[in-house]
């Protein structure tokens, strides 16, 4: 993601999925100290820096899915919290090995992330299009693991468990999102949208533009 100011504008899904979620589960944690965000993008962690750094809450570019990354971060943490972000990682069991290895001997994960939703089908559809085929030929590297699984919940605990996770809550909610109108679908679809960049900017707004279509298309 390079725009995460835009992001910020539009991710009202986002926080009111994470709302809705993360009270229940926090009211059954203490938690305390210090907090270090990670990501994969230097342009986010340099706008968290800016906009949410202090003394007790930092910030540093990682990547969950590296072998490496355990080492690269270099403590260990009782409490770890994802946030839509792990449906972005294809290898599951990497990912999920190192939470266990960042965590302590008795800590708490809290992981909240898509298992399927109908913007793949839109990547996959825009794809097709001569247009825009160049530049999306890897489409399939964003789409969800859990995308096509019957049961998300049951795999994610089965990789879980290899991982040598111990899932003590997993559900799959079917969730819905009203926006109010195609601007705001737009505003939120566009900072999320891996393939933004890769369009001549000349070509942005046509390009989203029909994401939009496409997605009206199969959420109604």
């Amino acid at each position: 993601m390079q725009s995460p100011a835009q992001y910020v504008s539009g991710n009202q899904l986002q926080r009111r999925d994470a709302s809705r979620l993360l009270p229940p589960l926090l009211a059954r944690l203490d938690c305390y100290g210090t907090v270090l965000g990670v990501d994969t993008s230097q342009a986010m962690v340099d706008f968290a820096r800016r906009t949410y750094g202090t003394d007790r809450i930092q910030f540093q570019r990682a990547d969950i899915s590296s072998p490496t990354v355990a080492k690269v971060i270099g403590t260990t943490f009782d409490r770890i919290f994802s946030l839509f972000c792990l449906h972005w990682v294809q290898d599951q069991r990497l990912a999920l090995k190192n939470i266990r290895d960042l965590l302590n001997t008795d800590g708490h994960a809290i992981l909240i992330f898509l298992a399927n939703n109908k913007i793949y089908e839109m990547y996959e559809k825009m794809s097709e299009y001569p247009r825009w085929q160049v530049f999306m030929r890897d489409w399939r590297s964003f789409v969800s693991p859990y995308q096509q699984e019957a049961n998300p919940a049951q795999r994610f605990c089965h990789l879980a468990a290899k991982a040598g996770l111990s899932a003590c809550r997993v559900t799959a909610p079917w969730c819905s999102f009203e926006f109010s109108t195609t601007e705001d679908l737009e505003a939120a679809l566009t900072p999320v949208n891996p393939f933004v960049d890769r369009i001549p900017k000349e070509e942005r707004h046509t390009f989203m533009a029909q994401c939009v279509q496409e997605s009206t298309r199969r959420l109604f």
